[in-house]
């Protein structure tokens, strides 16, 4: 999170790129936590896209995806592989 947000003092553009085989409720959290960060952000101008890279069979993974993507006021892209 930290690393992102330092992003930010040098440029007005940050693409995310995520692929997950598992996740967990402490990640899940720790992404929220980011992607609350990154939604801050774009508030500010900046821009801000999320690539949600997932395998075409994951329904959970695609799911988790979806919620982001419903919650958050970002670019969410989801990907199916």
């Amino acid at each position: 999170i930290e690393k992102a947000s330092k992003h930010f003092e040098h440029s007005n553009k940050l693409n995310c790129y995520f692929h997950f085989s598992v996740i967990n409720a402490s990640t899940t959290k720790l992404l929220f936590n980011l992607f609350s960060m990154l939604t801050k952000e774009t508030r500010k101008g900046n821009q801000v896209t999320i690539y949600w890279v997932v395998e075409q069979d994951d329904e959970d993974l695609i799911d988790v995806g979806l919620d982001f993507k419903n919650a958050l006021n970002l670019d969410f892209r989801i990907t199916v592989k």
